[in-house]
């Protein structure tokens, strides 16, 4: 679980699976972000803090 406090000042990065950044994005306590113009597959994405990764999973997306 991610605190909300913890997403003051961070960032979320998703990489492509050519590990290739696709999109970066300031997080501010529920921001949402929109991934319309990612395409059909698996990415990872990391929320980053301070240099610090806080998060990293996989992100399916499949429309």
């Amino acid at each position: 679980m991610i605190n909300l406090k913890t997403l003051i000042n961070a960032k979320l990065v998703i990489f492509n699976s050519m590990g290739q950044l696709v999109l970066e994005n300031d997080l501010i306590a529920f921001t949402k972000v929109n991934v319309n113009e990612l395409k059909n597959g698996t990415y990872i994405y990391k929320i980053v803090k301070d240099n610090k990764i806080i998060k990293a999973d996989k992100l399916l997306i499949n429309k």
